[in-house]
């Protein structure tokens, strides 16, 4: 039965005399609870700079969501909070749920997020030679042989900001070898020795730090 549809009883009744009652005709009108879909910040898009997912919703409500094209379920992940759009290409399929479990349509969202950097990987690894001699003591002098080698890792976020990693690997003449991972600024190519944590993100530090 559809919300808003009218539904008609009609009654007889028998009375002691055998006779039939006066036919009685009751009218209802159906009205089901309906849950407003979760509204979602941003837009579907293309974005090149940082953007955070916002859902908002009924404050009696719960809100779902799913990144893997599946239609949510109160078993898929709970939003609670504005979530960091990813880089690349993401799908967000939200739902809100009341407390009687009535269920909102779906809200979906389509992004592509690729940022842009100030600074070509070429230009982070130039500014990386420049400044190696000064980040390190043992890079001070390469006259004598030494080789340097330079391997591109990976872009990654650290505290909100993008960075090159490179990896840098110098082999002296007598063959000893000194293994160094940098992350160089996309945005201003300033270099900072780079370490890959056990909770699986860089962190960086200066020439002075430990």
């Amino acid at each position: 039965v559809k919300e808003g549809r009218n539904i008609y009883y009609t009654s007889l009744f028998s009375r002691q005399n055998g006779k039939a009652s006066k036919e009685m005709t009751i009218k209802y009108t159906l009205e089901f609870i309906k849950v407003d879909a979760p509204i979602i910040k941003p837009d579907s898009g293309k974005y090149t700079s940082n953007q955070k997912i916002e859902a908002t919703a009924a404050s009696d409500t719960i809100i779902y969501y799913t990144t893997d094209g599946t239609t949510p379920t109160t078993k898929s992940k709970k939003y609670k909070g504005a979530i960091d759009m990813p880089k690349g290409d993401s799908i967000y399929y939200f739902i809100a749920v009341n407390a009687e479990g009535v269920v909102s349509d779906v809200t979906t969202r389509v992004y592509n997020f690729t940022p842009e950097y100030s600074k070509t990987y070429d230009e982070a690894l130039e500014s990386l030679k420049r400044s190696i001699g000064g980040m390190d003591i043992i890079f001070n002098d390469n006259d004598d042989g030494d080789i340097y080698n330079f391997e591109y890792r990976e872009i990654a976020e650290i505290s909100d900001k993008y960075y090159y990693i490179i990896s840098c690997e110098m082999t002296t003449k007598k063959n000893k070898t000194k293994s160094t991972t940098y992350a160089v600024s996309c945005d201003d190519a300033i270099c900072y020795k780079a370490s890959y944590g056990s909770d699986g993100n860089y962190s960086i530090s200066t020439s002075n730090d430990d």
